[in-house]
């Protein structure tokens, strides 16, 4: 067992090399996982004083999986636009003209069945505002904004009637 780390640096120090590595190995990629290894030192070096000198390798990965876990959330809510207009997309092609209109009825029918959050967040990322955008805009946590668009964005698809898909619909 190794010693308990005085400073920040002797924590990068003692457990840098082992927390990058599950960064690798979790991202698959090293451009992603040196993005977030600067995260998760500069996240060392701002918590240093909450660090109640015990275990720094657990308190280490600890900040680590915080950081991924954020990372992953992100990077899974950045596909919602691309997601919605591949839905509408698959709406509109097989539609007729006169059927197009139809189609912008039942959107606004199923729009109008959100909640004002999810309503707000499904129409802002379809106009291409960053999800940290919205948290600002709207007062809510990341994480917040995050469900309201994968919470949204299924119940808009159930009420098109569109197939909802595997394990993350």
């Amino acid at each position: 067992m190794s010693q308990t780390p005085r400073t920040p640096d002797e924590l990068l120090a003692q457990h840098g090399k082992a927390v990058y590595g599950y960064l690798v190995n979790r991202t698959r990629s090293r451009t992603d996982a040196d993005d977030l290894y600067q995260d998760f030192a500069l996240r060392v070096v701002r918590s240093w004083s909450q660090f109640r000198h015990g275990d720094g390798r657990a308190w280490a990965f600890r900040i680590a999986r915080n950081r991924l876990l954020t990372f992953l959330g992100r990077r899974r809510s950045e596909s919602v636009p691309d997601v919605a207009i591949a839905m509408a997309d698959s709406l509109v092609a097989g539609e007729e003209a006169t059927e197009h209109e139809q189609l912008l009825g039942r959107l606004a029918g199923c729009m109008s069945r959100l909640s004002d959050a999810q309503r707000q967040v499904v129409t802002g990322r379809a106009a291409g505002l960053e999800c940290n955008d919205l948290a600002t805009q709207m007062q809510l946590p990341l994480q917040a904004i995050y469900d309201h668009a994968e919470n949204g964005l299924a119940r808009l698809k159930r009420c098109l009637g569109v197939p909802v898909g595997g394990a993350n619909g």
